[in-house]
C-alpha cells in the first residue's frame, strides 16, 4: 500500500438529539476510528473480520479515508470538494457488500484515482429507504477528474452495461453544509454526464484500468 488509510464508523441513531441540528463537535465525537490498515495483509484482515455493510444498523455509516483526513464536510481537505452518490434499487442491495470491498480495493490499489490526489475517501451509508455508496473528491469544480473517478467507479463495479439500474449524482459539500442533509442537495453532475465520452485537456481519453 502506497498510502495509509483509516476506517471509521458512526451511527445516526446514536448521534441524533431531538430535532435540532448537531454541532460539528458533537458529530466528530460520535465518529469512531476502527483501525489503520498499513499493509495489504492488514487491509484484508479488516475487510474479512469487520461486520459487512449489510449487517450494520440502519442509520450507520462506514468511512474509509486517507490518513489525516476526517470524514466530515468541514475538514480542510474536504471543504472545497464533493461526492459521488451511488444508489440502487432495493432488489440490488445484495450487491453492496461486494461493491464496498471492491471500492476499498480500488482505493488502496489506486485504481480509482487518476493522479493519486483526487479522492479523499469513501462512505457506505445504511438506510431503511435505500443504502448509498459515496466516493468523496477534493475539488468540486474539477469536472474532468471528477468524471474520471465516476467512470472508473462504474467500470470496477461492472455497472456500465445497464444490467443493474442505479442512480449516480455528484453533490458539493458546501451545498450539503447549508442544509445539513446530503439527500436533498443539488446534483451538479449525474449519470448521463458520466456515460458521455469525455476528453481530457490534452485531448486524450481517460486511460484504461490496468490489466490484471
Amino acid at each position: 500500500m502506497t498510502r495509509n488509510w483509516t476506517l471509521w464508523y458512526d451511527c445516526k441513531s446514536a448521534r441524533s438529539s431531538g430535532s435540532g441540528r448537531q454541532s460539528i463537535q458533537q458529530y466528530e465525537n460520535q465518529i469512531k476510528e476502527i483501525g489503520f490498515p498499513r499493509t495489504v495483509e492488514a487491509f484484508w484482515r479488516y475487510a474479512n473480520h469487520t461486520v459487512p455493510p449489510s449487517g450494520i444498523e440502519a442509520g450507520a455509516n462506514y468511512h474509509f479515508f486517507k490518513e489525516g483526513v476526517k470524514p466530515t464536510w468541514e475538514d480542510v481537505v474536504n471543504t472545497q470538494g464533493g461526492k459521488w452518490d451511488l444508489t440502487v434499487g432495493a432488489g440490488d442491495r445484495g450487491n453492496l457488500d461486494q461493491w464496498w470491498t471492491t471500492v476499498l480495493m480500488g482505493l488502496v490499489g489506486e485504481l480509482l484515482d487518476i493522479d493519486g490526489d483526487v479522492i479523499c475517501g469513501a462512505v457506505f451509508s445504511r438506510r431503511k429507504k435505500g443504502d448509498r455508496l459515496a466516493v468523496w473528491t477534493r475539488m468540486k469544480d474539477d469536472r474532468v477528474r471528477n468524471l474520471g473517478v465516476a467512470k472508473r467507479l462504474l467500470e470496477i463495479l461492472d455497472l456500465q452495461g445497464g444490467r443493474i439500474k442505479f442512480d449516480l449524482q455528484y453533490k458539493h459539500h458546501n451545498d450539503t453544509m447549508k442544509s445539513g442533509r446530503s439527500y436533498n442537495a443539488t446534483a451538479h453532475l449525474g449519470k448521463d454526464d458520466v456515460m458521455k465520452p469525455e476528453v481530457l485537456e490534452d485531448d486524450e481519453t481517460y486511460p484504461p484500468l490496468p490489466k490484471v
